[in-house]
């Protein structure tokens, strides 16, 4: 019996002993759930934030072509996260869709978004055997098409005639060599299409609407030849610092951007925009933020800037070369005559040419060629013979352009004035900004010809009597003052759409939208003179009347010592403001260059007609930016 009691005592002992292990143990496991629970959340939390810093990034920003608010590309392809825009949601989203294993095709994230994959996999150190391995076909050819071995920032000079082309154009060459070793060049380009003549239209739309953007992916001699023999404009190719990862990383981006639907705005998202901003996803530490308003000299300026640039090729259209060689041979000379040589002639002929006489009637043929075509082919076996010969007379003599003219020296385009001045016996304060422009009374001798634009300048003056009065409202004006010569036989011409003021037969001022174009002709008096003179026509309104007028215009320009400019013009104006009576006016500014970015200027103007005569006089100080 004590043993049975001893042995139940036992039992229940050992029964005891066993819900305690089993105490324990469920607890041991209720603790070790919830601190592995524990460790998770605080993982999750701790990833989440590690995603939510990584989203506010500069480089992940410029991979969503965000300005930290919006993303200005409107395709939903080009997202992963579905709904309002949101940079920390669309990178969370990234991470989790890049490890789906279905489809293992082009469809694939890794496959869209190459260049998102390869940041974020070295920003949060992907482990390779996460994610899947899909076939990207078409992102593998793309990159044996488009080899890179170099890439070059290229810039077009100006065409004041295409309002998406004012300030110039600018992209990026990738250069590399095929599996055949044979070199391929390419052009990486955004643009817009103008397919209206409606210019209100056109540059509301350019500002605040939005036009078609369109990436563009093209062999890099074809957009050449364009610039060069057609539209007549000169290239400067900036060859540039980069390490094959960068240059692996821009290449995966332009991947990402094919087909892409975007919004194109003159200001904010253009050429400029997507050129700085490819650079500035591999140079995030030099280059800063893409700025509000970014124009393709400003990028030219940046990468020079931040040293960037290895060399420099400038390749001149034949059109400019001709003005620019017209200067540095004989007075004489004239290259047209051969198309009155015989062929026993030529080689006489030839002989007595200087070199640089030599490459003048080449180049002369090349741009005969190029612009007129019937005329070339009239003596199509005579040019081509005396090209040969001239190819072999100067293959050991070539003009070098890189120092010549350089964009990076040109003043900004952001231009602020302060003025003070007298307007018969009243002074007056002046103030006038230009958010893009380029002005007569700039420094333009690193110009290839004197132009003009300006674009939503708004000037205004306060008199000493507490009067204020608006000078100018200029929506867009452009002028162009290429010289003539017999050869390009360059036209000159103007046109502005703005809001000023007119003189009436009195010569009292009235504010009026107006209207006005030109033609006319310029030529080069000296290396440093010029003399222009358009004629004009133009229509005008205010709430009293609408009328048409008509001015002619001679413009004087001289460069001078010291770093100074003159530019002197005479206007005869006729039934402005339906006025009965001619007004005459002549104004004289002299301009000193103190530095690049700032300008004084003083200016004198007298109007007057039969009865009347009103003088104006001011200096002022003018910064660019």
């Amino acid at each position: 019996m004590p043993r049975t009691q001893c042995g139940n005592m036992t039992t229940r002992l050992q029964l005891t002993a066993s819900s305690l292990d089993v105490a324990v143990f469920r607890g041991l496991v209720i603790a070790l759930c919830f601190f592995v629970c524990s460790q998770a959340s605080a993982a999750t939390v701790s990833s989440n934030n590690t995603l939510h810093e990584l989203s506010k990034t500069k480089v992940w920003q410029l991979l969503l072509h965000s300005n930290g608010k919006k993303s200005f590309i409107s395709d939903e392809r080009f997202f992963l996260h579905s709904g309002t825009f949101d940079p920390a949601r669309e990178l969370m989203k990234s991470v989790d869709a890049f490890k789906q294993s279905y489809p293992l095709n082009d469809e694939h994230p890794i496959c869209r978004f190459p260049a998102r994959f390869k940041w974020l996999s070295e920003k949060l150190h992907f482990n390779p055997s996460d994610y899947p391995k899909p076939k990207c076909t078409s992102y593998n050819e793309y990159k044996l098409k488009v080899p890179v071995n170099e890439i070059d920032l290229v810039f077009a000079s100006e065409n004041i005639i295409s309002p998406s082309s004012m300030m110039g154009h600018v992209f990026i060459k990738l250069s590399g060599k095929d599996s055949r070793q044979n070199l391929v060049e390419h052009a990486v380009t955004y643009f817009t299409v103008l397919d209206s003549i409606n210019i209100p239209k056109i540059i509301y739309q350019n500002l605040f609407g939005g036009m078609e953007g369109l990436f563009a992916l093209q062999p890099y001699r074809q957009i050449k030849n364009n610039y060069l023999k057609i539209e007549n404009r000169n290239i400067w190719e900036y060859s540039l610092t980069l390490t094959s990862e960068q240059l692996e990383f821009i290449r995966a981006h332009i991947w990402e951007l094919k087909d892409m639907d975007s919004s194109y705005f003159f200001g904010d998202y253009n050429c400029a925009t997507i050129t700085y901003l490819l650079l500035a996803m591999v140079f995030p530490e030099k280059l800063q933020p893409v700025p509000d308003w970014l124009s393709p000299l400003d990028v030219v300026k940046a990468i020079h800037e931040h040293n960037l640039v290895n060399s420099t090729e400038v390749v001149t259209s034949d059109h400019w070369k001709i003005h620019m060689m017209k200067d540095q041979v004989n007075s004489g000379f004239d290259p047209t005559v051969i198309s009155d040589l015989k062929q026993n002639d030529v080689r006489e002929v030839l002989g007595r040419q200087s070199p640089i006489e030599k490459i003048y009637t080449q180049t002369y043929l090349h741009y005969l060629r190029d612009h007129d075509i019937e005329a070339y082919q009239i003596h199509q076996e005579l040019y081509d013979n005396i090209d040969v010969m001239l190819s072999n007379d100067t293959q050991n003599y070539a003009l070098d352009y890189s120092n010549y003219k350089d964009p990076v020296q040109t003043p900004g385009s952001q231009h602020l004035q302060v003025s003070y001045g007298q307007y018969q016996h009243d002074s007056f304060i002046g103030l006038a900004f230009l958010p893009a422009a380029v002005r007569l009374t700039d420094d333009q001798r690193q110009y290839f010809s004197t132009r003009e634009l300006r674009m939503f300048e708004v000037s205004a003056r306060l008199f000493t009597n507490g009067k204020v009065k608006v000078d100018n409202l200029t929506l867009y004006a452009v002028k162009s003052l290429s010289p003539w010569n017999s050869i390009t036989k360059s036209i000159s011409g103007q046109w502005r759409l703005n809001a000023e003021n007119h003189f009436d037969n009195m010569l009292n001022q009235h504010f009026v939208l107006n209207g006005s174009a030109g033609l006319g002709y310029t030529v080069n008096l000296s290396g440093d003179v010029s003399l222009s003179a358009l004629y004009n026509v133009g229509v005008a309104s205010n709430i009293k009347q609408t009328y048409l007028y008509h001015f002619p215009e001679i413009t004087l320009q001289m460069d001078e010592i010291w770093d100074m400019k003159t530019i002197a013009t005479l206007s005869s104006n006729f039934h402005m403001y339906n006025s009965g009576m001619r007004s005459d006016s002549l104004k004289v500014c002299q301009s000193y260059f103190q530095r690049k970015s700032s300008t004084f200027h003083a200016c004198m103007q007298r109007t007057q007609n039969r009865l009347f005569q009103r003088d104006e006089f001011q200096v002022s100080f003018e910064q660019n930016f």
